[in-house]
């Protein structure tokens, strides 16, 4: 279902305590559909096995791989992609990503498993 037509589908509802809008969960289990911040770390998880399967000459595995020097402000440090990637694997205690992202297989388990304990 397209997300314009949504809007359109949400009435209030009358419960015990009177009229209210229905909630993000309620919402997420009528329509049977992922939520969004679900799919875009899957989506995450597929671009990084994307990178690291691609060859070494080309110029995004490049950027991927490239640390870069030099010295920020003193502030918090941005977060990169990958970083966010990695702490979501740690917390889901995939250890070695890089080498598992290789075999396909190997990876499209992991990525079913995310999708399905988010």
């Amino acid at each position: 279902m397209k997300a314009g037509y949504i809007k359109k589908d949400i009435w209030p509802i009358k419960d015990q305590t009177g009229q209210r809008i229905q909630n993000n969960d309620e919402l997420q289990v009528m329509y049977r559909e992922p939520n969004i911040v679900t799919t875009i770390k899957v989506r995450r998880l597929e671009r990084a096995n994307h990178l690291v399967r691609m060859c070494d000459e080309r110029t995004v595995k490049k950027v991927f791989l490239v640390k870069t020097d030099g010295r920020r402000k003193a502030e918090r440090p941005k977060l990169r992609w990958l970083h966010c990637n990695e702490n979501y694997l740690k917390l889901k205690s995939v250890k070695r990503w890089r080498i598992k992202a290789k075999d396909i297989s190997v990876w499209a388990v992991i990525l079913k498993e995310a999708l399905v304990r988010l």
